[in-house]
């Protein structure tokens, strides 16, 4: 049965199921009552047949042995008994059985003195056991003889005993059967009926619960399902609904689906609480409103991400739209009696140059939201034909998680040289793959797939974990020595990072100073103040911070100034060809002055040959990395590499 909508009327078959098993049960129940009824009828019989014989026959007798027969008065006694059962109609026949065999007495006189073969029954009776039976009685036996035949009687059999407990006679006593199963039937009969109601009652009681609890399910379902539909916080749409609407969109036709990542949102919760953080929220999440076009689908798609869905639009004329969203949401927003201004870095996928699922385009937004903030219009547009997550790199993903949890990955080193004395007192971590296909991986064949997925902060939890590993154990040997540890953009905007270092520096036991942690200048200008807040906190647990690849990016002077730095490390593309162009030593001199004058120590990394290394010394820079040193090699020969080169430094001495 199915009703119009195609749904199983599930009431009405829980309630034709519940009827079946509650007629069952009633017919169980019912035939156990029956059957119980004949048992009682049966106890009922014998114990009246006992009591007979115990309290009428037993003292006509006084204790004596039958084989010796009855006297007059004792005959006359027991025809007087037997006529009174016989007038009642319940009693059949009585008769009274000697040991041998002999019928002593019965209220059927023609059996009176007759001698019968003593049959089990009987026998058990004479043992001292009581018996009773209910049977049809057979009218051709001759011990039934003159019966008031009934189809059924309840047959006892009772032993007698004398005051030594000797068995001197055997009563046995046909009682009908009928009578005493009406009796137990009539009085099995109300719980009988008790029992069909509670069972009615019991059946209606049920298909009522499951009614009711199939409405309130219904209810709760449906609240459900509309709570799913609306981000709380916003009131606007989830990001399952708008998932769904964007499907619905891709179906119609062309499709830019836009991520809006709010840039400055933890450092409003931090200064001002997480209410204002969510106020803010939601004003964005309003002006967005007001701000849609017919046919557009916005979204709070959780955290600080909004997702706006436009439709007929060009690529040229999407972009626009989303700068001029980004312009509507970086005007000030007043919380209470502080003015707010947030930065907005909008990644934009298209459908169908991008795919046509929706998952897909959300994740190709997001992968071009972090491009968006190196942009000064804080827009950029994911281009399909160099998409980064193909499905190579999708299993190269999934190959790079197994090789983090499987220990697939190595660390290599590489040293550091101070100048002019040439000694080897720090070296910078270099994580490698050994891939059980394509052999030894080096870092720019994954990293890029670890930093455009979640794996760069498993990624980096290993390195430094086995950064420091290396390091108590170098210290241990008696030669410590500083080991750096590169930090992507991603790592270091997470807020958890410093207690991670803290964590990990504590189960290493390596002391703090022996640590030294790289950052580029992109990662901090993505966000320069979550930068210097992160920042502050690891400089504050005791590790030297240092600024990679210096003079190729986009640092400001007055960003170099507020960073907790203690190091400077010049990029290689400045160092590199400095012997031999003279406006790279011009740069080069001007930065490693300019890391002295702020206190830091300066590092030329990328040194090949020993003309630049005698440049490096003639500029007082500090220390110097390259292969002119050493090539990166594993961690494990260090220390030999370390021996041999001082050998032969005693050797040229």
């Amino acid at each position: 049965m199915r009703r119009p909508g195609g749904e199983r009327t599930t009431p009405a078959v829980f309630a034709l199921v519940t009827a079946v098993a509650v007629i069952v049960l009633g017919l169980v129940i019912g035939h156990r009552v029956t059957t119980d009824s004949a048992a009682e009828a049966q106890r009922v019989g014998r114990s009246q047949a006992q009591t007979l014989a115990e309290t009428a026959i037993a003292p006509i007798l006084a204790g004596r042995d039958l084989t010796a027969g009855l006297g007059d008065q004792q005959l006359r006694r027991l025809d007087e008994l037997g006529e009174g059962l016989r007038s009642g109609g319940e009693f059949v026949q009585v008769k009274l059985w000697d040991s041998t065999g002999r019928v002593a007495w019965s209220d059927s006189a023609a059996l009176i003195g007759r001698n019968f073969t003593i049959d089990e029954d009987l026998a058990v009776a004479f043992a001292g056991q009581p018996h009773a039976a209910v049977g049809r009685l057979d009218p051709a036996a001759p011990e039934h003889q003159g019966l008031n035949l009934l189809d059924q009687a309840v047959e006892v059999y009772q032993p007698l005993f004398d005051a030594r407990h000797h068995v001197i006679a055997v009563v046995e006593i046909y009682r009908a059967y009928a009578p005493l199963l009406a009796a137990a039937r009539r009085q099995a009969h109300g719980t009988d009926e008790v029992l069909a109601a509670g069972l009615g009652l019991l059946w209606l009681v049920q298909v009522a619960l499951v009614g009711w609890a199939r409405r309130r399910v219904r209810r709760y379902a449906g609240a459900a399902r509309a709570a799913a539909e609306v981000d709380t916080l916003t009131g606007l749409a989830s990001r399952s609904h708008f998932t769904v609407q964007v499907a619905a969109l891709v179906a119609a036709g062309p499709v830019a689906v836009a991520v809006l990542d709010v840039d400055g949102l933890r450092r409003v919760n931090d200064a001002l609480g997480t209410d204002a953080g969510d106020e803010l929220l939601c004003r964005l999440g309003a002006r967005l409103t007001g701000a849609l076009l017919p046919g557009e689908a916005l979204a709070r798609l959780g955290g600080d991400e909004f997702g706006v869905a436009m439709v007929g639009l060009s690529e040229g004329d999407v972009v626009r739209r989303a700068v001029r969203l980004r312009s509507l949401l970086a005007a000030d927003v007043d919380l209470g009696a502080v003015p707010v201004a947030v930065d907005v870095s909008i990644g934009v996928a298209l459908s169908p140059q991008d795919g046509t699922d929706v998952a897909r385009l959300l994740q190709c937004a997001d992968t071009v939201v972090r491009t968006a903030k190196l942009r000064p219009e804080g827009v950029a547009v994911h281009d399909a034909r160099s998409a980064r997550m193909n499905p190579a790199r999708l299993a190269l993903a999934s190959q790079l998680r197994h090789a983090i949890e499987t220990g697939q990955l190595v660390l290599h080193v590489q040293p550091k040289a101070s100048l002019p004395s040439g000694g080897v007192h720090a070296v910078e971590a270099l994580v490698r793959w050994q891939h059980p296909e394509r052999g030894l991986l080096p870092p720019g064949d994954f990293l890029e797939v670890a930093e455009s997925t979640s794996l760069i902060g498993p990624l980096t939890a290993w390195v430094l974990a086995e950064a420091l590993r290396v390091a108590a154990g170098w210290a241990a040997a008696g030669s410590p020595l500083t080991i750096s540890v590169n930090l992507s953009a991603r790592t270091l905007h997470d807020p958890a990072l410093p207690d991670m270092v803290a964590d990990q520096l504590a189960a290493a036991g390596v002391r703090p100073g022996l640590l030294r942690l790289e950052i580029t200048e992109t990662a901090v200008s993505s966000d320069p103040v979550a930068a210097v807040d992160v920042l502050c906190r690891l400089r504050a647990l005791g590790v030297s911070l240092s600024l990679d690849d210096f003079g190729a990016g986009f640092t400001s002077l007055a960003q170099l100034r507020d960073l907790p730095l203690t190091e400077l490390k010049v990029d290689r593309t400045i160092v590199g060809e400095a012997a031999t162009r003279p406006a790279d030593a011009a740069v080069l001199r001007a930065l490693v002055g300019l890391g002295h004058d702020l206190g830091l120590l300066v590092v030329a990394e990328g040194v090949e040959d020993a003309a630049t290394q005698d440049l490096l010394v003639s500029l007082h820079c500090d220390e110097m990395q390259g292969f002119h040193l050493a090539r990166p090699m594993p961690a494990a020969e260090l220390l030999p590499w370390l021996t041999a080169r001082r050998v032969r430094q005693l050797q040229l001495q």
